[in-house]
């Protein structure tokens, strides 16, 4: 359950448009699969959110399941309502996500997330 105090942050960070503090919780090979599609790496997700082309608005996690592989590497199966802009469209959803996890210096970074709208519960 670590991981899921890194995840809380690196949501903060996301809805502050703090690219520093994302830069902390972002692997280098991340691969950030939006509910749309569209895959970003680490520098167009940051770039994308620091420039205001992409707003989190807000998450609110349901139902988080944690699913350790290695001593430094684990998936979070989760739930959660999720507000978002994107240029004029706007996301208002509850989405089905899985994020996968690595440890490097300390810190649990995210390396991998897809995700996809499913009905509100």
């Amino acid at each position: 359950a670590a991981v899921l105090p890194a995840e809380d942050a690196r949501f903060a960070a996301m809805i502050a448009a703090d690219g520093a503090g994302l830069r902390r919780w972002l692997a280098d090979g991340l691969a950030y699969v939006h509910s749309t599609g569209r895959v970003d790496g680490k520098d167009q997700l940051i770039g994308a959110i620091a420039a205001g082309k992409l707003r989190y608005l807000a998450s609110e996690p349901l139902e988080r399941r944690v699913i350790p592989l290695a001593a430094n590497v684990a998936l979070v199966l989760g739930l959660g309502h999720f507000q978002a802009t994107a240029g004029d469209a706007r996301l208002h959803a509850t989405l089905r996500y899985l994020a996968a996890y690595v440890k490097e210096s300390g810190d649990w970074r995210l390396v991998g997330w897809q995700s996809l709208r499913v009905e509100s519960k």
